[in-house]
């Protein structure tokens, strides 16, 4: 069980717990490398993890809203040494069964699939996921998620990379319902590790025909490009100090303007 405790967003000062990203899973080991696991737990979709502890920056990027954070459901799990594979059927966040609208088709289940290998130097990911929904005009349809990462260790260098493709038949973008496009997005993500207590985090994303995951039609924007520069100082065993620099660029539509915003946080994570 896994209840996040975070401060509300939305202005009330109010601290919430359990509220969103909540796991509550059962695994069991079948064989030696075959376990299948039930409840709820964090995805196994998209490069930065649902806790702000397990990744470089605070604050997440462009991507993290395009891949899904939790699923309720049942995965099987194969792993092998360096190489692994789950297939799940999940309810999506919000959606498929645990939705309630049967008119747009968001009644049904997700099924995915997951591929993935990570030794000492080289990580990469495969993955697919898909429901029925309904298009537009009413019909029936795919939607459709391929998630892609590929990642390399070398001395003090981390470099992970990203690329999404998102079909979201309901999508509204630009003032249109689109039944026939898909968006997509990519990350670069380095960290150079200096000194024995200090490191620098860089991360650019791109994104066009931008969705958000768990939203079925306006969702997003035209175009999206963020710049990312983070800085960690290892002030003990129990503290870590976090500072970071973001620059977001929009642009909402064909034909407007595009806008820009800035971010710096400082941080700090305890653990006890």
């Amino acid at each position: 069980i896994d209840l996040p405790f975070v401060g509300n967003d939305s202005g009330s000062n109010a601290f919430t717990i359990g509220e969103t990203q909540g796991q509550a899973f059962a695994r069991y080991q079948i064989k030696d490398h075959l376990s299948v696991t039930a409840g709820q737990f964090d995805s196994p979709y998209g490069y930065e993890a649902n806790d702000s502890k397990d990744r470089f920056f605070a604050n997440t990027g462009l991507n993290f809203d395009v891949t899904p954070t939790t699923h309720a459901g049942v995965f099987l799990h194969y792993n092998q040494e360096k190489w692994g594979a789950k297939l799940m059927a999940l309810n999506p966040k919000d959606r498929g069964a645990l939705g309630s609208d049967s008119n747009t088709g968001e009644d049904s289940y997700e099924y995915g699939l997951v591929l993935n290998y990570d030794d000492s130097n080289y990580r990469g990911l495969l993955g697919y996921l898909t429901r029925r929904r309904n298009d537009p005009s009413g019909d029936s349809a795919d939607w459709a998620l391929i998630d892609v990462l590929l990642g390399a260790s070398c001395g003090p260098v981390d470099l992970d990379l990203e690329y999404n493709w998102l079909d979201n038949p309901g999508k509204d973008i630009d003032g249109d319902l689109k039944s026939d496009d898909a968006g997509w997005s990519w990350m670069a993500h380095l960290v150079y590790n200096f000194m024995e207590d200090y490191a620098l985090g860089l991360r650019y994303e791109n994104t066009d025909e931008y969705v958000l995951y768990d939203q079925a039609s306006s969702t997003g924007s035209l175009k999206e490009s963020s710049w990312s520069v983070g800085f960690h100082h290892i002030v003990s065993e129990d503290f870590k100090l976090r500072t970071e620099y973001i620059a977001t660029e929009t642009t909402a539509s064909d034909g407007a303007s595009s806008t820009d915003k800035e971010t710096f946080a400082v941080g700090g994570v305890f653990q006890f």
